[in-house]
């Protein structure tokens, strides 16, 4: 993914009220009140989002499911969006606010 896409991400998701951004080598994460909304991959960016919205979000195109690693446990709500031009981007930004209301909401009890 292009560096300057992933900094205007970052810069536009940390203007929103709450959110926190988390580098760890290898990967910047995204939370709200302490909860993972989204992260960064060397192809895009992954949601958690609800599972009916997962539906609609596999229809963008390029995107996929975000599969765990072999031996991680099933990940059902997590599906990766493609992030390289600033098209993508815009693309990208409703599925980061549904997932940002999603996981704020379930964070609250």
């Amino acid at each position: 993914m292009p560096t300057d896409v992933a900094k205007e991400l970052e810069e536009t998701l940390l203007r929103w009220k709450g959110v926190e951004a988390h580098r760890t080598p290898g990967r910047t994460s995204f939370t709200i009140q302490g909860s993972l909304f989204s992260f960064l991959t060397k192809n895009g960016v992954v949601v958690k989002l609800h599972p009916r919205q997962r539906e609609d979000a596999l229809k963008v195109r390029d995107s996929r499911a975000y599969g765990p690693d072999k031996d991680e446990e099933s990940l059902d709500d997590l599906v990766e969006l493609p992030l390289e031009t600033p098209r993508d981007l815009n693309q990208a930004l409703p599925w980061l606010r549904r997932a940002c209301r999603f996981v704020r909401s379930n964070s609250m009890g």
